[in-house]
């Protein structure tokens, strides 16, 4: 039997509370030692479709570089059991858990997580309430203020009750709503309550990251831009706190949002590189 010269891509099922989990599994070849694992964490909503393109070219190219990754559709979204509108921040907490300890017991590598957007906030999360499971954590354009994505989240539903000629709604009818216990419809998707609070009460520059080595990317217009104030910011605070943070600009459209499926090839690449260096 010749040996598997490319990476192996394995779709299954991961068992969590509640249900099981879709996964895709990413594996070295067999001739390329397996030296790191990585979690990878999709956004929210829409923006998951959108870039599951960019995950799985990314995840490929990573493999055939020696690092296994998992991609996990957490509870309620994608192809994993679950309603959206059951959706919880612990329970998707518990998912990245669960596959970290399924690819631990696969290859005896150390792990890490990567996340894009809401999914790197909840990544630094994970990693941030189990600082001795995690070293290494991967950001692609992370948010970073839980509360400002969710009043950008319901700006959307805004958004669409003016384009179909809807009454004057506001974000603080919708925030008024998720207080007395009722959930909110935006985009098609249903956020509970206790959700939305949830998200809110996160924010990347008060997580406790001593230790980890953290490469985050951020999409600019301009190969010359700068990453934001904001940005380095936060970069310093995490420093401060004992991280070891490095930011890298990248130009390119954000695919999470785009109409059409968009890829960037230099943050895929730059990603590698980094990726090789966490080895």
């Amino acid at each position: 039997m010749t040996s598997r010269s490319r990476s192996q891509i394995t779709p299954l099922f991961v068992d969590a509370s509640p249900g099981r989990r879709f996964c895709v599994l990413h594996e070295p070849p067999e001739t390329v030692p397996c030296k790191l694992g990585l979690v990878y964490v999709h956004p929210f909503g829409e923006e998951m479709n959108k870039s599951r393109q960019m995950a799985a070219l990314q995840s490929r190219r990573l493999a055939e570089a020696g690092c296994a990754v998992l991609q996990i559709d957490l509870y309620g979204c994608g192809d994993s059991e679950g309603d959206f509108a059951d959706a919880r921040w612990e329970i998707w907490m518990q998912d990245i858990e669960a596959a970290r300890a399924y690819l631990n017991g696969l290859h005896r590598v150390p792990i890490g997580l990567w996340g894009l957007r809401l999914g790197g906030l909840l990544a630094a999360h994970v990693a941030a309430q189990s600082a001795d499971r995690y070293g290494s954590l991967v950001l692609w354009q992370p948010v970073v203020n839980g509360g400002s994505f969710v009043n950008q989240f319901l700006r959307l539903r805004i958004a669409n009750e003016m384009l179909s000629g809807g009454g004057r709604l506001t974000t603080e009818d919708l925030r008024a709503q998720l207080a007395v216990g009722q959930s909110v419809e935006v985009a098609g998707y249903m956020l509970a309550p206790d959700l939305a609070n949830a998200v809110a009460d996160v924010r990347l520059d008060r997580m406790a990251l001593a230790g980890a080595k953290i490469r985050w990317f951020e999409m600019v217009d301009d190969e010359s831009a700068e990453p934001s104030p904001a940005v380095l910011r936060i970069r310093d605070e995490l420093g401060r706190q004992g991280a070891n943070v490095a930011v890298r600009t990248v130009a390119g459209e954000p695919f999470w949002q785009t109409i059409e499926i968009a890829e960037c090839q230099p943050l895929l690449e730059l990603t590698a590189d980094a990726v090789t260096g966490l080895q």
